[in-house]
């Protein structure tokens, strides 16, 4: 029976120990991103459907960050981003929206913090009572900041010579370019997802995470609601902006019924529906070991045991 009860505590404490020397991590994160927002969408846009991403357009997301485990099953972690989001009409399989013909791009810099629960665990891969090597699934959610800047491309072959060539990036956040107040170009961010990381030789951690950012803008594309009264100065404070504002115009066969379609007062976006992304990302972490990592011998045996350095 005492025998029993040893071989009890040890199953804990086993893992006791390599949580109390392993509570902090920092590591970095590559993947993929896509804006769900008024431009960009396959089939309609503004959509939060990661089905309606224009797959030609998935872009980048590079990130860093650094993790402190509180209690085994809950962590907090700051994270740091780098995202570039971008869509154009001109893929859309949607007649009206192909016809719109605005495109944009934009670099999210984004800060934040996440709360992460472990949903699932497995302390000691293999079962070899060794625990060097272990699997974490969890969710998280988290609130932070981020700022953006959206652009629009030229994609007139010969356009007018104030606006610039063909393929210039125009910065937006100044022209109004629906006549409404200049947006802020900082914005909240509510990001939340799931993810999952192995920790090899109880220091590296190898992961991946798909993550949703829900944000309280509609201006991440710099399309919301209506096209504006070209004919007023105030709304449309140089030539840029009425150039910028509409591009249906340009498009390829267009006709002049069609293009009514795009005149002052008709929808430009859909205000409904607040922009939004996505991101997916392999990550790769080192744990920061405060006191030395258990260590395992072999006996005469032929078993493992562990020790633990204090």
């Amino acid at each position: 029976m005492r025998l029993n009860k040893l071989l009890l505590i040890a199953c804990f404490a086993v893992p006791s120990i390599g949580f109390s020397q392993n509570r902090w991590d920092f590591g970095v994160k590559v993947g993929a991103s896509a804006g769900l927002c008024d431009i960009g969408g396959i089939q309609r846009g503004g959509s939060p459907l990661v089905i309606n991403v224009q797959p030609s357009q998935i872009r980048w997301d590079l990130g860093a960050y650094i993790r402190y485990k509180i209690v085994p099953a809950f962590s907090i972690s700051a994270q740091f981003d780098y995202v570039r989001l971008q869509g154009f009409d001109s893929l859309s399989k949607v007649t009206s929206i192909r016809d719109r013909n605005l495109n944009y791009r934009d670099d999210i810099f984004e800060a934040y913090v996440r709360a992460e629960w472990t949903f699932f665990e497995i302390t000691d891969i293999g079962g070899f009572y060794h625990y060097k090597n272990s699997f974490n699934a969890y969710l998280f959610i988290g609130a932070g900041l981020f700022h953006m800047n959206p652009e629009a491309m030229i994609t007139e072959s010969t356009p007018p010579a104030y606006v610039g060539s063909y393929g210039t990036y125009i910065p937006l956040h100044t022209l109004t370019t629906e006549g409404e107040s200049e947006y802020s170009l900082i914005q909240p961010t509510i990001p939340m997802g799931i993810g999952f990381y192995y920790t090899l030789n109880r220091t590296y951690k190898l992961g991946w995470e798909l993550a949703w950012d829900k944000t309280f803008t509609d201006y991440i594309d710099d399309v919301s609601g209506k096209y504006p009264n070209y004919g007023n100065d105030a709304n449309l404070p140089n030539p840029y902006s009425k150039y910028m504002s509409s591009q249906s115009a340009y498009v390829p066969g267009i006709t002049a019924q069609e293009l009514a379609n795009y005149g002052p007062g008709s929808p430009r976006g859909n205000p409904k529906n607040l922009d939004s992304f996505v991101t997916t990302a392999i990550t790769f972490g080192i744990v920061i070991h405060t006191k030395p990592p258990v260590k395992t011998k072999r006996n005469i045996m032929g078993s493992y045991r562990s020790r633990a350095s204090f």
